[in-house]
């Protein structure tokens, strides 16, 4: 009888189905739970690690650029994105290859997990999970920001001139700021994925 877990599987037997029904997972043998454990815990552990991480990673990215524009206009609340394009971000331009990593990722082969068991210390141990990791991707997105929002303070508003004469506007600038913010969040899943794959 299950009393206490994160996550409960039953194991379908002899006495009846009541462990199974009140269990998150059922299984018909003793034997495929290392299979659950070793292949499928593990790699849930690790993608949803990462899809954390990079949750707070992107948003951060996305956000900072904002706030060093503002202190350049002392504050003043003046809008930096489109509001069309600040409300689709999460939902249509970084979500896709996020959803495919989770699909298509694998670090090591079914084989290879089930045969050196010391891979699934990652787990126990709480190395994809842990403060100093969560910091090092915090930190990493506002270095990344401080690249994107101060340079183009400094050298598309100040330094591009349209056909008319005109200097670029405060909508331009975050356009541009917003496309290059969509580009290098999505790049940045290459750097963790292990899976890479161009056909």
């Amino acid at each position: 009888m299950i009393t206490a877990a994160h996550l409960g599987i039953g194991i379908r037997g002899v006495e009846g189905q009541q462990a199974a029904r009140a269990s998150d997972f059922a299984i018909g043998e003793f034997k495929y739970l290392k299979r659950l454990l070793f292949i499928h815990g593990r790699e849930s552990y690790r993608k949803n690690a990462n899809l954390v991480l990079y949750n707070f990673y992107k948003n951060v990215l996305l956000v900072l650029p904002i706030f060093w524009i503002g202190l350049n206009m002392a504050l003043s609340g003046q809008r930096v994105y489109e509001s069309w394009l600040y409300s689709l971000f999460n939902v249509c331009f970084a979500s896709l290859p996020i959803v495919i990593y989770a699909f298509l990722d694998r670090e090591y082969g079914d084989i290879t997990l089930l045969s050196y068991p010391f891979l699934y210390e990652k787990g126990l141990k709480n190395t994809q999970f842990d403060p100093k990791r969560f910091w090092l991707w915090l930190g990493n997105a506002v270095w990344q920001s401080v690249i994107v929002g101060i340079p183009a303070i400094f050298y598309l508003e100040d330094n591009f001139v349209t056909d008319e004469g005109r200097m670029l506007d405060i909508w331009s600038t975050g356009s541009a700021i917003f496309g290059i913010v969509v580009v290098i969040s999505n790049f940045k899943i290459l750097t963790f994925s292990y899976t890479q794959t161009f056909y």
